[in-house]
């Protein structure tokens, strides 16, 4: 690109130097040095915009998943509940990308900037509890752990049926897997129906980051820690909370087409307690079960039974996940 706009100079200049030159009267002379000016500037600008363009966007670090690798898959317990065939895994997996330190406080930056401006030293607190405690588990992680995965169906999806704190089982565990999307179930388009077609205004959030382990490897692709993104009915101190994770393409007869799953749940918070759970599981997954029920581009609303029953976090999870069908 430098060698075209050097060529074009030359040209021009070869021109201003040549006997039309003479010809020309004196603001025919000023309008074209002043195009020559423009002709010099302008791509010259427009290079540097274009060779600047990535440096300006080199900090800004994407959200992204972090990948592992199957190294072994054994089954331990096969069930059918309400006529749905749900296999439990014992998988030995190897963590191929781990975020360090800098990476959660990249990938957090949103959040933690949101607490500060919020909740200001109480906020800055908050942040450094966050960090610490993120730190002090990633300095146990292992490279190599076990990991149980829920296969839900017949040659279909696969995924750890609760959410971390951390990309790894050395993070703690969080929220109950209690939604599916699927058919058009993707992260990024159930977020669009809910946000622009719920009743109730749910609209983008800021919170804690969370992951969910996801096992795509039966369909031909990888298996990594699947990063969120956030909804939320109400406002942060008060709200409906829905995070949801992309899992992939279920191309199996019969399967889930794309698909993701999600943890909903309702909360209270204040700078001192953070975050507080107000009400159960069920009754969050059953308001916005009730919400997408009117949402246009919605085929369906169900239920499936998951087989995650127990206590997350005191309150108790029913093992049932709401399954929206997304057009």
């Amino acid at each position: 690109m430098k060698f075209i706009h050097l060529r074009i100079l030359i040209c021009v200049i070869k021109i201003d130097n040549g006997n039309n030159m003479k010809n020309l009267t004196k603001k025919t002379q000023t309008i074209l040095f002043a195009s020559l000016i423009a002709a010099i500037i302008l791509p010259l600008s427009g290079m540097m915009m274009a060779e600047a363009a990535p440096n300006e966007n080199a900090n800004k670090k994407a959200l992204r998943n972090f990948e592992v690798e199957v190294l072994s898959k054994e089954i331990i317990s096969e069930t059918e509940i309400d006529g749905v065939k749900v296999t439990k895994f014992k998988q030995i997996v190897k963590q191929t990308d781990l975020p360090t330190v800098k990476d959660f406080k990249d990938e957090s930056k949103e959040y933690f900037d949101f607490l500060v401006a919020e909740f200001g030293e109480e906020g800055k607190k908050l942040v450094a509890q966050e960090i610490a405690e993120f730190a002090k588990n990633r300095a146990n992680a292992k490279e190599v752990y076990e990991i149980e995965t829920t296969k839900v169906g017949d040659h279909s999806i696969t995924f750890e049926a609760v959410t971390r704190d951390g990309p790894g089982t050395w993070a703690n565990q969080k929220d109950p897997i209690n939604m599916i999307f699927w058919y058009d179930g993707r992260s990024s388009e159930v977020k669009s129906k809910i946000d622009n077609n719920a009743p109730h205004s749910w609209h983008s959030a800021a919170g804690g980051n969370q992951w969910t382990f996801i096992d795509e490897t039966g369909h031909g692709g990888s298996a990594f820690w699947s990063f969120h993104t956030q909804l939320e009915e109400g406002s942060y101190t008060d709200r409906y909370h829905l995070r949801i994770f992309n899992g992939g393409y279920d191309d199996h007869s019969g399967g889930f087409d794309y698909w993701s799953v999600g943890a909903v749940h309702r909360e209270n918070c204040t700078p001192s307690c953070h975050t507080h759970y107000s009400n159960s599981w069920e009754t969050s997954e059953s308001h916005i079960k009730s919400d997408l029920s009117s949402t246009s581009g919605i085929l369906s609303v169900g239920s499936i039974n998951i087989s995650n029953s127990g206590y997350y976090q005191g309150i108790y999870n029913d093992g049932y996940a709401g399954l929206i069908k997304v057009q």
